[in-house]
């Protein structure tokens, strides 16, 4: 019977372990990226990068994304506070400031060879930025990023810095 715990316990430690080793090498690639985990095949921009707004504002902005013309992509896009982008992508939960909330068109962007080369613009992501009455004041770096899903763990193709200044109304 001892034995039994123990390789359980062992199994359970194992597990853990492994699952922390995993957490903290996703991490610290999205903290201290190497050049290799950045494409400059495609990226996106940002219609704003510079938002100041007050408790009860909404904000259109439009993300577009350029490509090249003879790759075939199956992309993801989220919104998240920097530094939490890993989690944003492991929970599906933005990980945005309290009272502050998103809403896009198009959380997916599939893309096919259209027969043509060099880099165009190959689609675009329409999103409304929320700032509920009881938001916080105060300034919050987001990020809006697209993603691939490889079929080993998660590869961040690209992300653009958005600040967000939600000032008190007067």
């Amino acid at each position: 019977m001892k034995t039994k715990s123990y390789i359980t316990m062992v199994a359970l430690i194992v597990g853990i372990v492994g699952s922390m080793a995993f957490t903290m090498n996703f991490v610290s690639a999205e903290l201290e990226p190497t050049k290799e985990e950045y494409r400059t095949d495609y990226n996106s921009v940002m219609s704003e990068t510079k938002l100041t707004l007050s408790p009860g504002d909404s904000k259109v902005l439009t993300a577009e994304l350029l490509a090249l013309q003879e790759q075939t992509l199956n992309l993801r896009t989220g919104i998240a506070l920097e530094g939490k982008i890993g989690y944003s992508i492991l929970t599906d939960n933005s990980g945005l400031p309290d009272g502050v909330s998103v809403t896009m068109d198009k959380s997916r962007i599939d893309l096919t060879n259209n027969g043509y080369t060099g880099k165009d613009l190959r689609s675009s992501v329409e999103m409304t930025l929320n700032i509920s009455e009881d938001a916080k004041p105060g300034t919050y770096e987001l990020v809006y990023f697209v993603y691939e899903e490889p079929e080993k763990g998660v590869l961040l193709i690209t992300g653009e810095n958005i600040q967000l200044e939600i000032i008190p109304l007067s």
